[in-house]
């Protein structure tokens, strides 16, 4: 589980910014929290509202990036340059941009530390907690005088070669170098952040799909719903039950040619099952159904997995093209124990604020930009005043806690 993370100089956010999925002891006892651990309690919910263009987005993209750096790095050309986007005004574009991430693994809570450049890693540490404090497992820092890192290991089992390696990935993490020497314990750190879903690369402006984008996504979930029938038949049940006007989903498995060495060359398509007034029944291409149809059926691929397998899904425009009224219900997955068994978290971004009347001070995100282009996040309860049993949907509606739009 994530307990907490915070960035600093990462495309909006200028200054730094932190994100607590931890709560007070006071907070509701409802499902929609789990006791961790030391007697500390956790929201399975966080939900970020605010203008557009406030920097919504921009917070809920650290946490993929840190997945891919510490996941996938190692893939990088060793003179390939990093993909991270720092805050473009002012003197943000030559500083570091810097990520600070508390997570749960096993039985394990870590602290992950990362500083870097387009260029090269110029800080990156690994702590682990013992008792009320943490000791570094791993501390990495840029020596300019060398040009190369100055690394140190403590209980991490480092095995032949590995020093060297790191030293000659300036541009990767030591987590996903070390994975490259079979080490055990960044495996299990590698696998847990491997449950993290997200749809924030997937879209464009605000969350919204063109055709062509549409039409991969959806054909990419089918494939997905193809290799593992028992989400396609959860998926199943959950899109007929939203009242879509479907009687069931299909995915078949057609020809379309040859490839070139002859061989049939297949693709994978969805199908909505639509049941006529004379009980006729009529399969239509699901690049035919509803945009919300669609986007649905998306979703569900980011989300099933997760709540069968634990980690969080991260997902941007939760809300896009979905009747408000659908929200509701797609939260309450990761509320209920019995859809939620593992304690999946979900962090998203929304504009439609109906979703508030369901979410308590503690799951409530604002994100405002200033006229400087600094984005900031507060979570609802640090607003002095604010209680339990206030109607935040209102209160927010009104502009009391601002994060609205100048009309």
């Amino acid at each position: 589980m994530i307990r907490e993370f915070s960035v600093k100089n990462f495309y909006s956010f200028k200054e730094e910014n932190k994100v607590s999925f931890l709560v007070h002891k006071k907070a509701p006892c409802t499902d929609a929290y789990v006791d961790a651990q030391n007697g500390e309690r956790i929201t399975k919910i966080l939900a970020s509202f605010g203008p557009n263009a406030s920097g919504k987005t921009n917070l809920i993209k650290a946490l993929p990036f840190l997945r891919w750096f510490m996941n996938h790095s190692f893939n990088l050309k060793p003179d390939e340059k990093i993909p991270v986007q720092p805050f473009r005004f002012e003197k943000g574009a030559t500083e570091p941009a810097e990520f600070s991430v508390d997570f749960e693994c096993g039985e394990k809570i870590y602290r992950y530390g990362l500083r870097l450049t387009i260029e090269h890693v110029l800080d990156e540490t690994l702590l682990i907690r013992e008792g009320k404090g943490f000791k570094y497992r791993f501390k990495r820092r840029w020596n300019e005088a060398t040009g190369k890192h100055d690394f140190s290991t403590k209980n991490f089992g480092r095995t032949k070669g590995f020093g060297e390696s790191v030293q000659m990935r300036k541009n990767a993490s030591v987590l996903s170098i070390a994975l490259q020497h079979n080490h055990e314990e960044s495996r299990q750190i590698i696998e847990a952040w491997s449950r993290l879903n997200t749809n924030v690369q997937e879209y464009r402006r605000e969350g919204r799909m063109i055709a062509d984008e549409i039409m991969v996504r959806l054909l990419d979930s089918a494939a997905y719903f193809h290799d593992h029938p028992e989400y396609k038949k959860q998926a199943q049940e959950l899109l007929t039950r939203f009242d879509l006007g479907l009687a069931g989903v299909e995915i078949e498995e057609r020809e379309i040619g040859v490839d070139k060495e002859g061989k049939p060359d297949k693709i994978i398509l969805p199908f909505g099952v639509h049941v006529g007034k004379d009980e006729s029944v009529h399969k239509l291409p699901f690049f035919y159904e509803s945009s919300g149809t669609q986007n649905l059926f998306v979703l569900l691929k980011k989300i099933l997995p997760v709540l069968e397998e634990g980690g969080i899904a991260v997902l941007d425009e939760f809300e896009v093209d979905l009747h408000p009224h659908m929200i509701s219900p797609l939260v309450d997955l990761f509320v209920s124990r019995k859809t939620n068994p593992l304690n999946a978290q979900l962090l998203f971004s929304c504009h439609s604020i109906d979703i508030m009347k369901q979410l308590d001070k503690y799951q409530i995100l604002l994100v405002e930009k200033d006229e400087y282009g600094y984005s900031r996040v507060v979570r609802l309860d640090e607003f002095k005043g604010v209680r339990s049993d206030d109607n935040l949907y209102a209160k927010y509606d009104a502009g009391a806690f601002g994060a609205v739009p100048n009309l």
